[in-house]
């Protein structure tokens, strides 16, 4: 009986020992699957990494080309409006230089030819009191300074009623043209409103241009005589009756030279308060015109020499 329970006990340590052996195995087997199956995701995510990676260092090099490309792109289109921004201002430039100079010239000639005539308006009007306070009343230095004031105010103002009446006109034959091709002009963005508008404000900017150049060249003008006259009489000690007449044509060039060069000057600039000064000191001149005319001062210019 003790022989049969020892072999027992024996067996059982047996069969104890080979399912620890077999236990043993299986975890290292299992440790060694698991072990493979983390290798395997460990390479998985780094190869899902890595393509994650590739895709997008390939996605941001993609859209930093085409970053560039529209940056390129840009530059080009900026660069193109540019040009044809300055090609557009420089012929626009241009043809307003042609109509300057075109105004400057025609407003010698009738600055000219009216200040000659303005000589002898005072005796063709009977001598009218209202008539002298605008034209020379004698033959003073003063009073010739009016040949050349009078005529160029009235040129301004003949200068802006023309431009006016471009404006009208172009501004007429756009809305008939448009009526012709049946579109609707009031609702229209890009139609008639819009560019009679900008029209307008380019027409009012050279309106006041040539107005306040205008003027300012009439203040020069005006007092370049009495500085031409008293200057060369100041060098010769006498005087010269047709260098007399050619100060005053010498007088209106300086007027209108200087008009010109402070129209190039203000092209497209803002001078709004430059032009009401300017105003201000012509209608001070024009009032001083008025009032010395019957009341002279006991000056050598207000002297007449005849």
């Amino acid at each position: 009986m003790d022989n049969k329970k020892s072999n027992l006990s024996i067996s059982s340590n047996k069969n104890s020992m080979a399912e620890k052996k077999i236990t043993g195995k299986e975890k290292e087997d299992k440790e060694n699957i698991k072990e493979s199956e983390n290798i395997k995701e460990k390479k998985n995510t780094n190869k899902f990494e890595n393509m994650n990676n590739k895709k997008n260092t390939n996605k941001f090099k993609n859209i930093k080309n085409s970053e560039k490309v529209k940056k390129y792109k840009n530059i080009n289109e900026i660069g193109d409006i540019k040009k044809k921004k300055n090609n557009k201002d420089i012929n626009e430039f241009e043809s307003i230089k042609e109509f300057y100079k075109k105004y400057v010239v025609i407003g010698f000639f009738v600055v000219g030819i009216l200040g000659t005539l303005f000589h002898f308006v005072y005796d063709w009007s009977g001598q009218m009191w209202f008539v002298g306070l605008f034209v020379p009343v004698n033959e003073s230095t003063w009073e010739h300074m009016k040949l050349l004031f009078v005529p160029m105010l009235i040129y301004i103002m003949l200068g802006n009623l023309y431009i006016k009446r471009q404006e009208f006109m172009q501004s007429k034959k756009y809305k008939e043209k448009n009526r012709s091709n049946n579109i609707k002009i009031n609702r229209d963005i890009y139609g008639y409103n819009l560019e009679i508008v900008n029209d307008r404000q380019d027409k009012n900017n050279e309106l006041h241009q040539i107005g306040y150049t205008g003027l300012f060249g009439n203040i020069f003008g005006t007092w370049s005589i009495p500085f031409l006259f008293y200057g060369y009489k100041g060098i010769l000690g006498f005087e010269i009756a047709w260098v007399d007449i050619s100060t005053f044509f010498v007088a209106v060039l300086i007027a209108f030279a200087v008009q010109y060069h402070v129209l190039i000057y203000s092209y497209k600039k803002q001078t709004q308060n430059c032009g009401k000064t300017v105003l201000i000191v012509n209608l001070a001149q024009l009032f001083v015109f008025v009032l010395l005319t019957y009341h002279p001062l006991n000056l050598g210019i207000f002297i007449s020499p005849v």
